[in-house]
């Protein structure tokens, strides 16, 4: 009885190990697929880690090329604002010296008709004297025709009247070299005047090359700010994309974890990671910046062209005046010097420390580029002379 008794222990025993057996095998594979599902989990955590690191990475490189790019645009702005500045003055000087050229051809003009009226004095003084010359002479054929008187007298008398004949014919001689004198300064007047007017005419035209010069540079600053605008588009996209990942991670948060629930994770991160290496490639290789660093230099050439342009202008003007101060014309107007002072702006005393957005960016290029327009076309309608005169016809042709 004892031995079937333990015997019966031993086989419950033996049941119940190998019951306890087959729970531990079974705990075990429960542990080994949770341990593999912790070890995707981990993979996958690595991953979006790796991607979320190298997203950063290129949204810092992305800022750096902001910052370098609002950098230069300010330096760019404050070097507008001195060229601004340095149009207006050299403008308000255009305009003296547009008005001593007009008051310079007014006495120019002035000193032409007072020689005029001078000549028409001295053709009719020459008139004069010829017809008292030619009665003179009538009279002296007529004495001789007459009886001759006491030799004393006839001598006397014939002596008188040589002196006198002789002193008007120097009289007369005189009269017509003085009035060929006149005529030569006359017609020197005439040509100084006529080359007057032709360099103030180039003068106008040159100002007018430079008003559609600006015009054509206020066409590139307004493509400028689209290409900024667009450059901004694909950072936009980059934000939308961050939030649309975590708005997704936190949803995932609170979905069972199963194996399912892994391989849709899997799936989803592969997607995630396609579409933000497509973007960063967009954002490296995108063509706005070197569109910007492109127009950046045409502006700096332009600015450089602008500026040699308008000394050259200076220059030819500066040389008129020297040849009207040497050449004896003008001495009662005021003969002004060239002065190239450049005035510091009320604009560039506060000089903006950085652009916060494209709209300040593109108002500020507006307002300076409207005031720059504003003094070319005060310069361009400013009229020194009056309408009467030939040389106002010329300066409103």
């Amino acid at each position: 009885m004892a031995d079937t008794k333990d015997r019966g222990h031993l086989n419950d025993d033996l049941e119940l190990a190998a019951e306890i057996g087959k729970n531990l095998l079974e705990r075990n594979k429960e542990l080994e697929i949770l341990l593999k599902s912790s070890h995707q989990f981990s993979e996958e955590q690595a991953l979006k880690n790796e991607f979320l690191s190298k997203q950063l990475e290129t949204l810092r490189e992305v800022n750096e090329n902001r910052l370098k790019a609002f950098e230069q645009m300010e330096m760019t702005a404050m070097e507008l604002q001195k060229a601004n500045m340095k149009l207006q003055n050299e403008t308000s000087s255009m305009k003296k010296r547009y008005k001593d050229l007009a008051e310079m051809v007014e006495n120019l003009d002035t000193k032409c008709e007072d020689y005029r009226v001078e000549i028409e004095e001295l053709q009719r003084e020459r008139t004069r004297l010829q017809k008292e010359l030619s009665v003179a002479l009538a009279i002296k054929l007529e004495e001789q025709t007459e009886e001759k008187e006491t030799s004393d007298e006839n001598a006397r008398r014939s002596s008188v009247k040589d002196e006198d004949t002789d002193e008007k014919e120097r009289e007369l001689e005189l009269l017509n070299e003085k009035i060929s004198n006149l005529k030569v300064q006359h017609s020197v007047e005439t040509r100084k005047r006529e080359e007057l007017e032709y360099e103030l005419s180039e003068l106008i035209r040159e100002n007018q090359h430079l008003e559609s010069q600006l015009r054509e540079f206020a066409k590139q600053a307004e493509e400028w700010r689209l290409a900024a605008s667009e450059a901004s588009l694909p950072e936009r996209a980059i934000d939308i994309l961050l939030d649309g990942g975590e708005d997704h991670n936190a949803s995932r948060d609170d979905e069972p974890e199963d194996d399912s629930f892994v391989v849709v994770e899997d799936e989803e991160l592969s997607r995630q990671t396609s579409l933000a290496s497509d973007h960063s490639a967009v954002v490296v290789l995108s063509p706005s910046e070197e569109r910007l660093s492109v127009m950046r230099d045409h502006s700096t050439s332009f600015f450089s062209e602008l500026d040699n342009q308008y000394h050259e202008l200076v220059r030819k003007y500066d040389a008129l005046l020297d040849k009207c101060k040497y050449g004896g014309l003008g001495t009662g107007s005021a003969i002004p010097m060239v002065q190239r002072a450049v005035q510091v702006s009320p604009m560039c005393d506060q000089p903006p420390s950085t652009f916060d957005n494209n709209a300040k960016t593109s108002h500020g290029f507006k307002k300076m580029f409207k005031d720059i327009y504003n003094k070319i076309e005060d310069t361009k309608n400013f009229r020194p002379s009056r309408p009467g005169t030939p040389e106002g016809k010329l300066l409103q042709g």
